[in-house]
């Protein structure tokens, strides 16, 4: 094979180039937005709102409520984890229930105080209070 004079060659790079951006192959697709947040989808909840009962420790009737950024359905099924999950030695405990984490959320009380409240990094918070 015979080499192409210099001028030559460099007069064919141009099109090299175009020619090698010449493909069939579709261009990269932009990448999806990422998906949102559960805690962005749920409905605001005017705070100290009501969402129900359900079973504390011992049996006993814990009263929801929301505050804000979540909604009602999502409390009152992060407290039934809770209660369900809190053994009840901590329940019991002079030094108050918890730390107990439960995905994004972390859930405790003082000692001897009937409020649990449960909050988020990004400022969600809920709370039960067990009947005495």
């Amino acid at each position: 094979m015979r080499a192409l004079p210099p001028t030559l060659f460099l007069a064919t790079l141009p099109l090299a180039a175009v020619l090698t951006g010449c493909g069939s192959a579709a261009p990269p697709a932009a990448p999806s937005p990422a998906p949102a947040r559960q805690a962005a989808a749920a409905e605001p909840t005017p705070a100290g709102a009501a969402c129900g009962d359900v079973r504390g420790p011992g049996g006993k009737t814990a009263k929801v409520v929301a505050h804000g950024k979540v909604d009602c359905a999502q409390a009152v099924k992060l407290f039934a984890g809770y209660f369900a999950k809190l053994p009840p030695e901590a329940a019991r405990s002079a030094t108050g229930a918890g730390p107990l984490a439960l995905g994004e959320w972390t859930c405790g009380s003082g000692p001897g105080d009937p409020v649990t409240t449960c909050s988020t990094e990004d400022d969600r918070q809920v709370s039960a209070t067990t009947a005495g």
